[in-house]
C-alpha cells in the first residue's frame, strides 16, 4: 500500500511507545486516524488506531500515514518526545498528493524533544514544490533535540514560498543546544513580502553551540509589513554565536511593525561583536511597539 509520508528512525531500544498526529492544529488526532508501521524490510505494515507502536527489536522502524488532506491542511505524525529514537535515517513526502498548499502546523512537533535524535538523513528536505503555508509551520519541529548537531547539507525552505501565517519557524530549533551550524545556503524564502505574528519566533532561541548564519543568509528585502513579535528571541541565548552574516540586514521597506519589533533577537549572544549586526535602523514606522533587545 502507498502512503503519503514515511519517516524511519532508527530505536535504541524496544517496547511500546506513543505516537502522536497534528493536522491543522495543536491538537493530538492520532485517535481519529490510522498510522501503519513495520520493521525495514518487512513486506507488511502494522495498523495503529490509537497511536501505540509495538517496537520489537532494535533498528531501523517505518511510521507511514496518508495525508488525508482537508482543505489546505494535511495530517503528519509525531515522534515528541520518544526518546528511544537516535537518528533518522529516512523521510519520504508525496509530493504530488501534497500539492503546493499545507496549511496550518506542517510537521508540528514532528521530532519535538527527541533528545538523543543526532541527525536527519542526507538530501532531507521540505518538498520543493509547496509555493503557500498556513500558519505555524515547522512549528517546534526540532525543538529540545539537544543532541541534534546539524541539519544536513543541502536543508532548505522551500525557495517558491510566497505567503506565510503566523509562526513562520517558530520554536522549529528552540533549546537544540548541540546545534553548530546551518547548512551552506540555508536561507529565508526571498519572494516572501508579508508576514504575520511571530515570524521567526524563537527559531534558534537556546542554540547555544550555534556560532553563525550561513554565509549569504538574510531577511527578504520585499517585506514591507510585519506584526507582533517578529524577530522575537530568534537568537535568543546562542552564547556561541560571534556574527551575523555580511550584508544581513531588516528589510527598508517596511513600515509598519507590531508589538515587541526586534524585542530580545540576539538577547544574551554574549559573543556577538558590536558591529555584526545592522544597528542603524533608518527608515520609519508608522506603527512601533517594544521596538529592540
Amino acid at each position: 500500500m502507498d502512503y503519503d509520508f514515511i519517516t524511519t528512525c532508527n530505536w535504541t531500544s524496544t517496547g511500546t511507545f506513543t505516537l502522536r498526529a497534528y493536522r491543522g492544529s495543536t491538537t493530538n488526532v492520532v485517535t481519529s486516524y490510522s498510522l501503519f508501521y513495520r520493521k525495514k524490510g518487512d513486506p507488511d505494515w502494522i495498523e495503529t488506531t490509537d497511536g501505540q507502536v509495538e517496537i520489537a527489536s532494535t533498528g531501523e522502524w517505518e511510521i507511514a500515514n496518508d495525508w488525508n488532506k482537508s482543505g489546505n491542511d494535511v495530517l503528519t505524525h509525531s515522534y515528541h518526545g520518544i526518546t528511544a529514537i537516535n537518528s533518522c535515517t529516512d523521510v519520504y513526502f508525496n509530493e504530488d498528493g501534497l500539492g503546493t498548499t499545507v496549511g496550518n502546523y506542517f510537521l508540528a512537533y514532528t521530532w519535538y524533544d527527541c533528545t538523543n535524535l543526532t541527525s536527519m538523513p542526507l538530501g532531507f528536505n521540505i518538498p520543493t514544490g509547496i509555493t503557500t503555508v498556513g500558519g505555524n509551520f515547522l512549528f517546534y519541529t526540532w525543538s529540545g533535540c539537544s543532541s541534534l548537531s546539524s541539519m544536513p547539507s543541502g536543508f532548505n525552505i522551500p525557495s517558491g514560498i510566497t505567503t506565510v501565517g503566523n509562526s513562520f519557524l517558530a520554536y522549529a530549533w528552540t533549546g537544540c543546544s548541540s546545534l553548530s551550524s546551518m547548512p551552506s545556503g540555508f536561507n529565508i524564502p526571498s519572494g516572501i513580502t508579508t508576514v504575520g505574528g511571530n515570524f521567526l519566533f524563537y527559531t534558534w532561541s537556546g542554540c547555544s553551540s550555534l556560532s553563525s548564519m550561513p554565509s549569504g543568509f538574510n531577511l527578504p528585502s520585499g517585506i514591507t509589513t510585519v506584526e507582533g513579535n517578529f524577530l522575537y528571541a530568534t537568537w535568543y541565548n546562542c552564547s556561541n554565536l560571534t556574527s551575523m552574516p555580511s550584508g544581513f540586514n531588516i528589510p527598508s521597506g517596511i513600515t509598519t511593525v507590531g508589538n515587541s519589533f526586534l524585542a530580545y533577537t540576539w538577547y544574551n549572544c554574549t559573543n556577538l561583536k558590536n558591529d555584526a549586526y545592522t544597528e542603524d535602523i533608518t527608515f520609519e514606522f508608522s506603527a512601533t511597539g517594544v521596538f529592540g533587545g
